[in-house]
């Protein structure tokens, strides 16, 4: 689903997010309307992780909290499974912030028809990893397109959503008391109804350490004004930010098993480091344009779907 672009929006006038405005987008982007799934991970480790030579993408957490399955255990070609199928629509939980980055460079390289051998396909796109060890410092990690504007502009990118992105993407709505203005819940309201999945303003918490996460959507009249759901439970989300110089991540958006119900709030961010494996944390995606190479100096100066994973994208809405 995408954000209106042209004529930024206010960033929210009541709350910042690791000290800084949050909210205000100007340009054209794209929001999963869903959390990444079980089975849109498992698709992403049974095509880049057979071999897994570099040790990026398995963490035990896959397997305890996902039912994930690694066979063989011993080394080999890999494949990947769960034990069973109901946790196939549930979101993905225990990635690291280096795996979510990982699979958002394997979506960019795939929507773009780019060829690369091996492990490759996740090391360059919007992030430039080249076989970064999970465990070094991500301070310096950015989203960087530039490598992809000279073939690739005008087409979109798939990345993890920035601060601005996610906060917008989930609260506001231009056309709140008729000026525009950001909602305290992820659901167009003020307020939350807990384990109601007809609710309007519906959303998945059960309680600290308690209950199971729900399959991505069942709250099928709860969504942002853009159409994401799951954006206040279910799943906490990794998003871009750092939380400051340090190797800190921003997560957003609490969990059906957070440390109290004011961790769903538009207010709250926790963080984590970038090779942590949170229990109550998953991921959605974005998606970006590229944009045009700049010139070097002295010379003379459509979106496609996701692939095989065909990740739900909501419709295009502009503002009039």
């Amino acid at each position: 689903m995408d954000a209106p672009g042209g004529v930024a929006n206010a960033a929210d006038p009541d709350y910042s997010i690791a000290y800084l405005p949050v909210g205000s987008v100007g340009y054209d982007y794209s929001i999963g309307t869903y959390e990444v799934t079980v089975a849109q991970y498992l698709a992403f480790l049974n095509d880049v992780a057979t071999k897994d030579t570099n040790g990026f993408f398995w963490t035990s957490k896959l397997e305890t909290l996902n039912g994930m399955t690694r066979t063989p255990t011993g080394g080999g070609d890999y494949s990947y499974g769960v034990t069973q199928t109901s946790s196939l629509s549930k979101p993905v939980f225990g990635v690291t912030f280096w795996n979510t980055v990982r699979f958002c460079n394997w979506l960019t390289n795939t929507n773009l028809g780019l060829s690369y051998s091996g492990e490759d396909i996740t090391e360059y796109g919007a992030y430039f990893l080249n076989y970064r060890p999970s465990t070094s410092n991500s301070a310096d990690l950015t989203r960087d397109l530039s490598s992809l504007s000279a073939d690739h502009a005008g087409e979109f990118a798939v990345v993890l959503p920035n601060s601005d992105e996610w906060h917008k993407a989930a609260f506001y709505d231009p056309t709140k008391d008729g000026i525009g203005g950001y909602w305290d819940y992820a659901t167009k309201h003020n307020s939350y109804t807990v384990l109601n999945t007809t609710a309007a303003d519906g959303v998945h918490y059960v309680g600290y350490q308690q209950g199971t996460p729900a399959d991505v959507g069942s709250y099928v009249n709860a969504t942002s004004f853009y159409g994401a759901y799951d954006m206040t439970g279910n799943a906490q989300e990794w998003i871009e930010a750092l939380a400051d110089s340090s190797d800190l991540r921003l997560m957003r958006g609490g969990a059906y098993n957070s440390y109290g119900a004011n961790r769903l709030k538009r207010d709250f961010y926790t963080m984590a480091g970038a090779n942590e494996t949170p229990d109550d944390t998953g991921f959605r995606i974005a998606l970006v344009e590229i944009p045009q190479a700049v010139p070097e100096p002295g010379t003379y100066a459509l979106f496609g779907g996701l692939g095989a994973l065909a990740l739900a994208v909501a419709a295009r809405r502009r503002k009039k």
